[in-house]
């Protein structure tokens, strides 16, 4: 499954990836990610389970409740329990096959709206983990997009902003604790998912290899060496939890 074409970014937005390519050095990125118990050296083994589980769900079925539980756990939540998702919904395979009115567009097509229909089927989570549900279902197209990477690459927080790529907003609601504010972030959202797969091709055109555990290779999570947007989206979030740092003041995703 390829990545979504990149269309929607203006010349300088361009100019800015190509000179962040060249000044940063994305395996090493991708090989410092570290949340919880995934770290490059133990194989990254939630990340590696997850994919499993949800995507072979994506496919053939659908991504339960039980599944997006298990990512809002995963994320650092304390309150998974008032998450709510009838059983009929979040069908991903029925979801891309679907045509969209007035404009004919199919949500294979548009990143946005599959964000739409889960943040409409799911209540009880926000921007982060409607994201993340996408990228552990597809990791090809999708990556979370976190308050970590909001507060570097887009608005909210002018120690940690190195970057002006995007429109989403994080706020700081209590000590060390960031939220993306949610009206309209789904529609921010498709700019996110587009650097993600102009980076992913570029990476890819330039034969820059993926240093995946190998795990995921064995079991056909990954074509090896190769990047997707969920792999670009861990280098990014290394990049930010860096930058974040060196201000003193991590916060949770």
């Amino acid at each position: 499954m390829a990545v979504f074409p990149p269309t929607r970014m203006d010349d300088d937005l361009v100019r800015e990836l190509e000179a962040f390519l060249s000044d940063n050095d994305f395996p090493s990125l991708y090989k410092s990610y570290s949340w919880r118990n995934d770290t490059h050296s133990a194989g990254f083994p939630d990340i590696h389970r997850l994919e499993e589980q949800i995507g072979s769900h994506a496919k053939v079925s659908r991504v339960t409740l039980d599944d997006i539980v298990g990512i809002v756990c995963w994320g650092g939540s304390n309150s998974p329990i008032t998450i709510r998702c009838p059983d009929s919904l979040v069908k991903f395979n029925t979801m891309f096959r679907t045509i969209v009115p007035p404009d004919n567009r199919r949500v294979s097509d548009d990143p946005h709206l599959m964000a739409m229909l889960l943040d409409k089927a799911v209540s009880g989570i926000g921007p982060t983990n409607v994201s993340k549900v996408l990228r552990f279902a597809i990791p090809e197209k999708y990556g979370a997009v976190d308050s970590r990477c909001v507060r570097v690459f887009g608005l909210g927080d002018p120690a940690a902003n190195a970057h002006d790529w995007i429109k989403l907003q994080a706020r700081e609601d209590t000590p060390n604790r960031w939220n993306i504010q949610q009206h309209k972030w789904a529609e921010k959202y498709i700019l996110w998912i587009d650097i993600l797969g102009r980076l992913a091709q570029s990476l890819n055109e330039d034969r820059v290899r993926c240093p995946h555990p190998e795990r995921f290779v064995k079991a056909g999570l990954r074509k090896r060496g190769s990047w997707t947007c969920a792999d670009v989206e861990m280098a990014l979030f290394a990049y930010a939890s860096e930058v974040i740092e060196s201000n003193g003041c991590l916060s949770i995703r």
